[in-house]
């Protein structure tokens, strides 16, 4: 089990981590896999944000900013955006609305996009991402069926679980098709609400997780080692992932529409430095991971005979997490 920790950090270390509701898939997946690497689950839950990241620089995938609360028009590159997907089949009437039909104005706050995220968000793509993974792990570390099994749910877990907040697809490459998106991020004054919610739907199951582990050793060090990281990981968490989407992306927006000179600084709108700077933002959000990835190293399976045996302070982990030899 913490062979694998040590031998995926690495491979995965530019991996994304976006909003820790996502965690969710990763925790419960664990809670029933014992020898799974939560961190590597956590890292894989958020491969389409980091897939974002990467295709939007290359131009793959496209967005354009219309926020009605900083501007009551798009930037021109919004604009040329929205008429290049029309030109291209990528529009979809009566979903995808310009500026002032039916009297649309703009998007929300959490995410005021005209937005193309067709693959990095679409299940289809995800669960084809989890296949060469899934091989490495078999040739490697020669993983049971239960454990591909969970490498391909959190891997498709972003897409599903986003199509409750924003776009995102079941088959890639064309916004207008297999779209689907309850728009949660739209109700700007939900935000709050939803900032909680997204921080229990991590919290919940990574309670649950902690209660099938125990500390590697029974001593002072090991604990308060323990209590470190737990401390650590939430606080990146929370101060770090989820203020940077929920509090400071929105005031971004506003500086920029506000302060600075305009189309010159049009920030969201169809340009490479957005999304370059997009992408440095979303991949630091794996920061929060490395707290984890030291706790998950101090804890070990818990042994059914540990509730009864207070006295072995050097357990080692069980048979099951020893995946190869």
């Amino acid at each position: 089990g913490r062979a694998i920790v040590l031998g995926l950090v690495p491979l995965l270390a530019v991996a994304g981590m976006a909003i820790v509701g996502h965690w969710v898939a990763s925790f419960l997946a664990a809670v029933y896999l014992p020898e799974a690497s939560v961190v590597l689950l956590c890292k894989l839950t958020m491969l389409s944000d980091t897939l974002f990241g990467l295709l939007g620089m290359l131009a793959i995938e496209r967005f354009g900013i219309y926020a009605h609360w900083i501007m009551s028009t798009p930037p021109p590159g919004t604009m040329a955006l929205v008429e290049e997907w029309k030109r291209n089949g990528l529009w979809l009437p009566g979903e995808d609305f310009v500026p002032g039909q039916d009297g649309f104005t703009g998007f929300g706050a959490l995410f005021s996009v005209y937005v193309d995220i067709s693959y990095s968000h679409s299940v289809e793509l995800m669960a084809l991402s989890a296949v060469p993974i899934i091989m490495f792990m078999w040739a490697r570390y020669g993983i049971r069926a239960k454990y591909a099994l969970a490498i391909l749910f959190v891997c498709v877990s972003h897409p599903l679980l986003d199509m409750v907040f924003h776009d995102a697809n079941f088959l890639m490459g064309n916004r207008a098709k297999t779209r689907v998106s309850f728009n949660l991020w739209q109700i700007t004054w939900l935000g709050p609400v939803l900032f909680i919610v997204e921080v229990l739907m991590a919290y919940v199951p990574y309670r649950m997780w902690l209660r099938t582990k125990q500390p590697i050793t029974q001593d002072k060090n090991t604990e308060e080692e323990i209590a470190k990281w737990k401390g650590l990981f939430w606080q990146i968490a929370i101060t770090h992932n989820m203020v940077s989407w929920y509090i400071v992306s929105p005031a971004i927006q506003w500086a920029f529409y506000n302060l600075a000179p305009q189309p010159t600084f049009a920030f969201g709108a169809d340009n490479f430095w957005s999304c370059a700077l997009l992408a440095i933002t979303v991949w630091s959000w794996s920061i929060a991971l490395y707290p984890l990835y030291r706790l998950e190293a101090l804890l070990v399976p818990a042994a059914e005979d540990w509730k009864t045996d207070k006295t072995n302070h050097d357990l080692e982990a069980p048979s099951y997490m020893k995946l190869a030899e």
